[in-house]
Parts: C-alpha cells; structure tokens; sequence
C-alpha cells in the first residue's frame, strides 16, 4: 500500500492527498509534522534525505519527494495530467511556478495545481495572489476553467 509522511497543515502535503483520493488510489497517512522535528529524524532522514515532506512510499518501496513530481507521478494517464506534449508542459510550468513564486507568499496554506482540479481553501484569493506572483497568469486563468479543467487550446 502507498504509505504518505505528511503533515496535515501543509499545503503539499494536501496536494498529494487529494491527487491520490481522485484517482481512487487506498493510501496510508503517517502524521510527520515537520515542526516539530519530525523530519530531522535519522530514520526519517534515512528515508529521505532532504528532511522535508511530503514523502511517499510507493508499492515496491521506493521513495518519491517533492509535491510536485509525486503529483505527476500520480496524475499519468488521468484525465489530470495532459499527455506529452506542449499541454503537458504548461503543467509543469504551473507547477513549478505555484511551488516557487505562489506557495512561498500564497495567504492560503492549500492552494491547488490544475493538476489537483481547483483551490478549495479561500478561492476568491487565489487568482488575485496569481496575477501579483507572475505574468504568465493571464494565459493559465484562459487556459484553466475552474470547473472542468483543462480547455481545449484555440
């Protein structure tokens, strides 16, 4: 069983949850709040060595990090992940804008990834802490229909 090291406050750490809850996946949940030490430990670090979360265990026991690569690794062949191609790297480019210039300064501690279907936590603040954080904001809110997803390019 996939077992997840999360800490329930995180944003992250939600992201991962729910991609797993949508694509149906039974996952086990080990509270590891990072405040507290928790990662800091040697069996954790022994785990993974970045001492951060979330961290998950897959099947056979390998170890994925980063909300974003575990997202993705999840998401492939869902209708949340875009096949290859130039969709697919619009995702990435969300992603990795929302974990580095969004996430750090986000007043909301779980905002969502399109890759993850919509924020669910203060919603309203969401586009406007998006369009402050980066130009490529404009594309994405024309590009993301919060209730159904990914629009077909024009």
């Amino acid at each position: 069983m996939i077992t997840v090291w999360g800490y329930s406050p995180s944003g992250n750490c939600w992201k991962v949850s729910t991609i797993l809850r949508l694509t149906g996946r039974d996952f086990r949940w080990v509270e590891t709040d990072s405040n507290a030490g928790a990662t800091r430990t040697p069996a954790y670090l022994a785990r993974n060595p970045n001492g951060k979360i979330p961290m998950v265990e897959l099947d056979g026991g390998e170890i994925v990090t980063e909300s974003g690569a575990i997202l993705c690794h999840f998401a492939e062949a869902t209708p949340y992940l875009p096949p290859a191609g130039l969709e697919r790297t619009r995702v990435m480019e969300w992603l990795f804008f929302e974990q580095y210039s969004h996430s750090p300064t986000s007043p909301s501690p779980a905002t969502s990834s399109p890759i993850c279907v919509r924020p669910t936590r203060r919603p309203n603040v969401w586009p406007t802490a998006c369009a402050t954080a980066s130009r490529r904001w404009t594309s994405w809110k024309t590009a993301w229909q919060p209730t159904t997803g990914w629009r077909a390019a024009a």
